[in-house]
């Protein structure tokens, strides 16, 4: 079940990314605010990495805690 919903999530989560890029793409006027929408899709994938790790541990720790 919690396959099903990191799979729903992830796919939910690309089609926004490319859904913001697309709309902030139509409002660039300079090479500096391009690599600024870069940078912060960067920041935003850097964090959505530490969020799923966090959701993964946290499922290991309640794993260990219902054997234990």
């Amino acid at each position: 079940m919690m396959n099903v919903v990191s799979v729903i999530g992830i796919v939910f989560y690309i089609l926004s990314m490319g859904a913001m890029f697309w709309w902030q793409e139509k409002k660039i006027r300079s090479q500096y605010q391009y690599i600024t929408l870069l940078e912060g899709m960067v920041l935003h994938l850097s964090l959505h990495r530490d969020i799923l790790r966090f959701i993964e541990n946290g499922e290991e720790e309640l794993e260990e805690e219902s054997k234990g």
